[in-house]
C-alpha cells in the first residue's frame, strides 16, 4: 500500500522551473524612446545584440549535423544569408530528398562535393538519362532511386573540385 503522504505523481514544475526546460521568449524589441533617452539598461541590450554574430552556412551545417537547432527566434544574417529557417529546411529537402549526411554537408559548407572525382560519375550518370527512354521515365514518375540518383548527381557536378 502507497504512503497517503507521499504523492503517486510529481507534482507540476514551478514557473521558474519550466522555463528551465523550455525555449526562451524572442526578446522583446529596443525601445526607441528609451535608447534616445540614454536608459542603460537598454543601451546594454543594444549593445549585447549588436557584438552577436552571424553563423556562417559551415558553421549552420555542423550544428545540424551534430543535432543541434538553430535559433529560429533571435538570429543575425549577412550578406544575403538565407534565414534560419530557410537554411534548415533546404538542409532538411536535401536529407529527405535522399542525398547523404556527409554530401550534403561538405557541399554547403564549402561549395564541393565530398568527392574530387564525383564529378565524372555523374556526368557518365546525365549521359545516361539523356539517351535512356526508361530512366527518363522513372524520373518523370518520380521514382524514388531515380529522384535520389539525381539529386546526388546535381550536387556532384555543381560542386566539382577541378573547378574555381
Amino acid at each position: 500500500m502507497a504512503d497517503p503522504t507521499t504523492p503517486l505523481f510529481a507534482a507540476p514544475p514551478s514557473t521558474a522551473a519550466a522555463a528551465l526546460v523550455t525555449s526562451p521568449a524572442p526578446p522583446a524589441p529596443l525601445d526607441i524612446t528609451k535608447l534616445q533617452a540614454g536608459d542603460q539598461i537598454e543601451l546594454a541590450r543594444l549593445q549585447n545584440q549588436s557584438m552577436e554574430s552571424a553563423l556562417t552556412d559551415s558553421q549552420r551545417v555542423q550544428r545540424i549535423a551534430s543535432g543541434q537547432a538553430l535559433d529560429m527566434t533571435n538570429e543575425n544574417t549577412v550578406d544575403g544569408q538565407l534565414s534560419n529557417r530557410n537554411f534548415a529546411s533546404a538542409v532538411a529537402d536535401l536529407l529527405e530528398g535522399g542525398a547523404r549526411v556527409d554530401l550534403v554537408t561538405n557541399f554547403l559548407a564549402t561549395g564541393r562535393s565530398d568527392d574530387p572525382h564525383g564529378h565524372e560519375f555523374a556526368a557518365e550518370w546525365f549521359r545516361r538519362l539523356e539517351h535512356d527512354p526508361e530512366m527518363q521515365q522513372k524520373l518523370l514518375r518520380n521514382d524514388p532511386e531515380t529522384r535520389r540518383r539525381f539529386l546526388a548527381a546535381s550536387m556532384y557536378m555543381a560542386g566539382r573540385h577541378d573547378q574555381p
